[in-house]
């Protein structure tokens, strides 16, 4: 947390996180890899042409180990996500 000065002179506590938007793939079973890639490209695409700020991963989660495996490549050094 830090404080800030607001505009009366009275302090105020900013703690408001940081978070970033994720953008992954997943393919199961029947669903070809290739088309989720496209569809990640292209949903990633519209998102930054509306100027949302992204973050898009290049994994395909296919099962839970690549979940995991998203989530390591999502950012500086992260421990599990639960």
């Amino acid at each position: 947390m830090t404080e800030s000065n607001s505009v009366e002179g009275t302090k105020t506590m900013n703690n408001v996180p940081s978070v970033k938007l994720g953008l992954i793939a997943v393919s199961r079973d029947c669903f070809p890899i290739e088309l989720s890639k496209k569809r990640r490209i292209a949903l990633a695409k519209e998102c930054r042409a509306k100027g949302l700020q992204i973050v898009e991963l290049q994994t395909i989660v296919e099962n839970e180990k690549d979940v995991l495996k998203a989530w390591r490549r999502s950012g500086p050094a992260r421990s599990t996500p639960w």
